[in-house]
């Protein structure tokens, strides 16, 4: 084994397509943010000990093996990269609930372009003015409550086209967001998540006096009060939720 380099995320990656996991699936069955697992297997984050163990239990692999091994020799490893999906997670949307939509989502369902921060950014906004409940913005992706299947069966078109107007900028309101975006990222990167926030809340996140989670530690909402926290988490129907004040 080499000491020396730390294979986790592309084991974890390997494991999953091996096993035919999702990472959302995954991602439920050791209670973690399906944002943050992404992060592990790109290689931009790592967990701690205690989700390391999680996983390794999850697919009965020695943690020797995870953090340190080869999974798969060097040749199969390489001829197994085109096995890895991530579209259909936006392309199966049937059902109302809540998603969360990272940026490899988006690049296999539309992946003439790169989706970086601003894409992301005003992809969101774009959603929000179509009537999207966007739930919350970070820096590799969005949540989204889709509030119907009707909803949900007509969201897979409605964010093709809103991705498709940054092939041929033929929408006013995403140029002029992209163009405002892309200043505000020149000028501070942390900037950009704070507008879309506010534009999304239509106040700045902090303004608010109470904010809430759901189990998996997801922002939903933000309000003034616990009682308006409650009707946010009634109209998303999310029954195990954490009301928290802003502080």
């Amino acid at each position: 084994m080499i000491r020396n380099e730390i294979r986790f995320g592309k084991n974890l990656r390997i494991l999953r397509s091996q096993k035919g996991v999702s990472q959302q699936e995954l991602a439920d069955a050791i209670h973690m943010t399906r944002q943050t697992l992404s992060t592990w297997e790109r290689g931009a984050g790592k967990p701690d000990i205690y989700y390391v163990h999680d996983v390794c239990n999850y697919f009965n692999v020695p943690i020797e093996t995870m953090l340190y091994g080869n999974i798969l020799n060097d040749n199969v490893e390489l001829e197994t990269e085109d096995m890895f999906e991530y579209g259909y997670y936006i392309k199966n949307f049937n059902k109302q609930g809540f998603y969360t939509i990272i940026d490899e989502d988006l690049e296999d369902f539309f992946g003439i372009i790169r989706h970086d921060l601003e894409h992301i950014s005003v992809t969101a906004l774009a959603l929000h003015t179509k009537g999207y409940v966007v739930t919350e913005v970070f820096d590799n992706g969005f949540s989204v409550y889709l509030k119907s299947d009707e909803e949900a069966i007509k969201f897979q078109s409605d964010l093709y086209d809103i991705l498709d107007c940054f092939i041929h900028h033929d929408n006013a309101y995403i140029e002029d967001k992209r163009n405002e975006i892309s200043d505000i990222i020149s000028a501070a990167h942390g900037t950009v998540l704070n507008n879309v926030m506010r534009e999304i809340l239509g106040a700045e996140a902090g303004s608010y006096a109470f904010y809430w989670v759901d189990e998996m530690e997801n922002p939903r909402g933000y309000a003034n009060s616990e009682e308006e926290c409650k009707m946010q988490a009634e109209a998303q129907q999310c029954t195990d939720y954490t009301i928290l004040p802003m502080i």
